[in-house]
């Protein structure tokens, strides 16, 4: 578990910090955390550009994905000629909006496609990725799979937590999301859900290779996955923007061992109070605790829990 906790007065984050828990198998041990975080400040000796997110992996080297794509996926924005060039955070917003945020998701296939080369298991093992670039008062989500960002700001700006609002940064890409149904079955994909031994399906929606038991993954786009690249599974990442203002409060990044069991709003209900007193680590820590609690009373495994937390 690792905790941080800066102030920086001068700029739109005040503070921020993260924690991570591993998760246990069904014998109760605990297995290694396959997720990771990302959280840099700052970039380029600029202020308020800053790029931070959650990975979450998941197959047998998940981990090895995570911790990658973690560090491979920001060093390629942040060191693309065109944004090193340039010193104005509107300017550099304006180059990272190009051509659909091409720099951005360019950065998220160079990641995939790195990993042909890698010395672990990338066909049946991968990674989410959610990333929020912080650039001036201009946020840009980027997000593979299922973790999970979204925004808190006060709705009438009179700074009283009854009228704190949550809104979305990502979408949790699952197949059976309509866009992402249609490209998997053109690719000759097959989703269904696992059968139990009565034939009935049992969690969540899978994409299958068309009469195979395998991958079986339970998200349509991922960073890996190498498998599953040619049934539709692609790590183009989907795109949301944010405008900050003096209403802003806080944005959240959890690995969806937070998201399983807590809603947004039960997220940012539980945010407040800790807003208001300036502690986003013990927002942190009920987030992760909370949804221990809620793990160990609805399943036989503890899936790893990674929450993320920034203050403007």
């Amino acid at each position: 578990n690792v905790i941080l906790n800066k102030f920086d007065a001068s700029g739109w984050i005040k503070q921020y910090s993260v924690f991570t828990l591993p998760g246990k198998d069904k014998s109760g041990e605990q297995k290694t955390n396959q997720d990771s975080f990302v959280f840099k400040t700052n970039i380029n000796k600029i202020r308020d550009f800053n790029i931070f997110g959650v990975l979450d992996g998941h197959g047998p080297d998940g981990h090895f994905i995570s911790k990658f794509a973690s560090e491979f996926i920001p060093h390629q924005i942040i060191n693309n000629p065109q944004i090193k060039a340039l010193t104005d955070p509107e300017k550099i917003y304006q180059k990272l909006k190009e051509n659909n945020c091409q720099i951005i998701t360019q950065s998220y296939i160079e990641a995939d496609n790195k990993l042909k080369n890698a010395n672990f298991d990338v066909l049946e093992s991968g990674s989410t990725c959610v990333l929020v670039i912080h650039i001036g008062s201009h946020i840009i989500c980027a997000n593979v799979g299922d973790s999970r960002a979204i925004v808190v700001f006060d709705e009438k700006g009179e700074n009283n937590v009854n009228h704190f609002k949550e809104i979305p940064l990502s979408i949790d890409y699952k197949p059976e999301i309509p866009e992402e149904t249609n490209r998997i079955l053109r690719s000759g994909g097959v989703i269904a859900q696992i059968k139990d031994e009565l034939g009935e399906g049992v969690g969540p929606y899978r994409v299958w290779a068309r009469g195979q038991d395998d991958p079986g993954l339970a998200m349509s786009r991922s960073i890996g996955d190498l498998k599953s690249k040619n049934i539709g599974i692609i790590p183009s990442p989907g795109i949301l923007e944010y405008n900050l203002s003096k209403n802003t409060k806080y944005i959240v990044v959890c690995s969806d061992g937070v998201w399983e069991f807590l809603d947004n709003k039960t997220v940012k209900d539980m945010g407040k109070n800790h807003y208001m007193d300036k502690n986003p680590t013990t927002f942190c820590h009920e987030l992760v605790n909370q949804s221990l609690i809620l793990w160990e009373l609805n399943d036989i495994v503890v899936d790893d829990i990674t929450a993320l937390v920034a203050f403007f």
